[in-house]
């Protein structure tokens, strides 16, 4: 962090790549919309291999000469496999080229998720209500007069309801 915090002045040209121009991003592949942050790609890569067939987890013991061993040998063995794959041309179909949420299966889950969403508002429209009464959007329950609730005291009463019920079964 404080490496970080230093990087204007001890590296302007490489803090100017990360702030202003957006080069903050890896990416493994040249398909569109495949950046991802170093911490993102360490949690995708190093974990998907631990746990993959012939990882740290399936089939090997889990003692550490096993893990520094695999830990150390894993660079050269995944840039031999992406050098085997773009020889194979595994990575230049055309589906590797969109985006995975412009799948099909994804834009059908998408429709169905707003279909919902509607259907709940349908049901608990918000602004057809015929007074100005706080009203829950998850019920339906309009508070009265006598409640004595508006939109600036409902946290207040809220946190007091809460508070009430503490220490009680």
């Amino acid at each position: 962090m404080q490496q970080m915090l230093e990087l204007p002045t001890t590296n302007p040209w490489l803090y100017q790549k990360l702030s202003s121009a957006g080069l903050h991003a890896v990416r493994r592949t040249d398909r569109y919309w495949a950046g991802l942050s170093t911490d993102l790609l360490i949690e995708q890569v190093m974990m998907r291999s631990i746990k993959s067939a012939g990882g740290l987890t399936h089939g090997r013991g889990m003692k550490e000469s096993v893990r520094i061993m695999w830990v150390k040998t894993l660079h050269r063995l995944a840039s031999i496999s992406s050098a085997l794959g773009s020889l194979a041309s595994l990575d230049n179909n055309e589906d590797n080229l969109k985006h995975c949420e412009m799948g099909r299966s994804r834009m059908t889950r998408d429709w169905s998720d707003l279909q919902k969403v509607v259907a709940f508002f349908e049901c608990h429209n918000p602004f057809a209500v015929s007074d100005q009464a706080l009203q829950s959007l998850s019920t339906g329950h309009i508070a009265s007069d006598d409640d004595r609730i508006t939109c600036d005291s409902a946290e207040d009463v809220g946190l007091k309801i809460m508070s009430d019920m503490d220490n009680k079964s």
